[in-house]
């Protein structure tokens, strides 16, 4: 029996019998697995909620914001007796006033019926909380009419303007729309990085699908859509604006593939422009499999270059691309 104990090979059947066992009676039971447990805030999460936001308040960082339902003014020092009272308060079992919601970085999830007035009674005054503290707010508005009412915009707007914010509205198809050009988000033609980011997102939005149907066109066609932002911004120099439409020139210039190849001999665009279209200049001389890739690089601009859309992401970026403190940047439904 010791000799048994003693060879490894029987220690490892004994190690994935027992593993074999803890996930029949654990890992493969039945009941559903819980991400996290909730439960009804109490007295006391109330009270260490309340602690824990003052202090988050008091000590104000990036990683740890504090938010709150309500109407609330932190206390000076000469005042600090008014926070004990208000801790002592909730102790005693008083109901608040104001809420405060400590570390609210990675999510808030509001939860109800609808029209039950989670908007009202929770979401508007935990950004009205943010936009007192003077945060980056990026809003998005998904009920909002034509003129941008019905919905959060027209109030949230309303109260960041009053507090002194910079505020610009991202809304296609809309006259009060700004410009936020994609490629402004490169650095120059050679940052294929961002490039891909902004094809993939294109692609994975308005081209994805078809992905289904050839496995090979799909990609060679959104890689393509990269190789031209990269040479768009490449003609940024001299042209003075680089953008999706200039993109979308590229594409339909007759003979793509042997203009490309009769570039590369002459030298005229540069090496890290010209690398993205190796692929297409491949094949040059199989017009169904370069018609193929036009096809589908074209498909996922084309739908882009609606007239009523074009001004609020072709030409110059006129609102922040990094959002700074007192920045608020609302995005609504097209028209």
């Amino acid at each position: 029996m010791q000799a048994l104990f003693e060879n490894p090979f029987f220690l490892i059947i004994i190690a994935l019998v027992c593993l074999s066992l803890f996930y029949l009676f654990d890992g493969g039971s039945s009941k559903k697995r819980r991400l996290t447990v909730a439960d009804w805030a109490k007295r006391q999460a109330l009270v260490a909620s309340t602690k824990k936001g003052i202090q988050q308040l008091r000590k104000k960082s990036l990683s740890k914001v504090c938010l709150w339902i309500g109407d609330y003014k932190l206390p000076d020092k000469k005042n600090r007796w008014l926070q004990r009272l208000q801790l002592l308060k909730l102790q005693l079992g008083w109901k608040p006033l104001t809420f405060l919601i400590p570390s609210c970085n990675p999510l808030i999830e509001v939860m109800g019926k609808s029209g039950s007035g989670k908007t009202y009674s929770v979401i508007n005054p935990l950004v009205m909380s943010a936009i007192e503290q003077g945060h980056p707010i990026l809003l998005y508005e998904a009920k909002a009419d034509s003129q941008g009412k019905g919905g959060q915009m027209d109030f949230l707007i309303t109260y960041a303007k009053k507090h002194g914010y910079e505020v610009n509205i991202l809304a296609p198809g809309r006259p009060y729309s700004c410009t936020i050009n994609p490629l402004d988000f490169m650095k120059d033609y050679q940052d294929a990085t961002m490039a891909k980011i902004i094809g993939d997102t294109l692609h994975a939005n308005l081209g994805g699908k078809n992905d289904k149907k050839d496995g090979f066109f799909g990609p060679a066609g959104a890689r393509l859509v990269r190789a031209c932002l990269q040479f768009a911004k490449a003609q940024q120099q001299e042209h003075g604006v680089a953008d999706l439409a200039m993109a979308f020139a590229v594409l339909s210039l007759s003979d793509l593939p042997k203009r490309l190849l009769e570039a590369k001999k002459q030298s005229k665009f540069p090496f890290w422009s010209q690398v993205p279209f190796e692929q297409l200049m491949s094949v040059a001389d199989a017009a169904p499999t370069s018609g193929g890739i036009l096809g589908g690089a074209m498909d996922l601009l084309e739908s882009l270059l609606e007239p009523n859309l074009l001004k609020s992401y072709v030409g110059q970026t006129n609102t922040p691309l990094m959002l700074g403190k007192k920045t608020d940047v609302g995005y609504a439904n097209r028209y």
